[in-house]
């Protein structure tokens, strides 16, 4: 469809055949993409290292958690609710790091930091304005309280009103750190 006019022997058959073959590249390319999208919704584990999808949207993993958090607080469970939120903030800060190659003084990869850890590294080489500052603070002590006795008790001290405003101020921030990732110089506290 996409070649025009009749053909004509005396032109060069791997130039009239060049363009299709690279739109039947970009077409299976464009396939495993979402072939690889869809197992990824399914619940398969994000894998550390990088895909076609953490090139595209590295909070790629971070939304996943976001998405659970949201489907665990319309059923009333917010303590898995505020774990996932924990999660997501966790996935968010260590997309950060990796994005912007910041350094990490630890033995340990990235991947396996701990949300304070992980904080620590963004706050050391981040200018990060105090609002945000103050929502990392929050989302951290709020999704903390999902974890309190590890499912032993009925958290009856959970309600929808905290985790709600947990998974807001999430949100807050990822859309803060993509405006950061879109304009990382301006955020640098010095060069790396």
């Amino acid at each position: 469809e996409k070649v025009t006019g009749g053909f004509d022997p005396a032109n060069d058959l791997n130039s009239l055949v060049a363009p299709l073959v690279r739109q039947v590249d970009l077409t299976f390319g464009m396939i495993l993409k979402d072939a690889i999208s869809a197992v990824k919704r399914r619940g398969k584990e994000h894998s550390s290292s990088a895909s076609f999808d953490d090139v595209s949207d590295p909070f790629l993993g971070a939304r996943q958690h976001c998405a659970a958090a949201l489907q665990h607080s319309s059923q009333g469970d917010n303590g898995a609710s505020l774990n996932y939120t924990r999660k997501a903030l966790e996935s968010l800060l260590k997309a950060v790091i990796r994005a912007l190659a910041l350094p990490v003084r630890s033995s340990d990869p990235v991947d396996n930091l701990l949300l304070p850890q992980l904080m620590a590294v963004v706050n050391q080489y981040l200018e990060v304005p105090g609002e945000f500052r103050k929502a990392l603070e929050i989302v951290r002590d709020d999704s903390t309280l999902g974890s309190h006795d590890q499912g032993k008790s009925k958290q009856d001290f959970l309600t929808s009103a905290i985790t709600q405003a947990a998974i807001n101020r999430y949100q807050q921030l990822e859309r803060f750190f993509e405006t950061l990732l879109a304009n990382p110089e301006k955020y640098k506290k010095r060069a790396l």
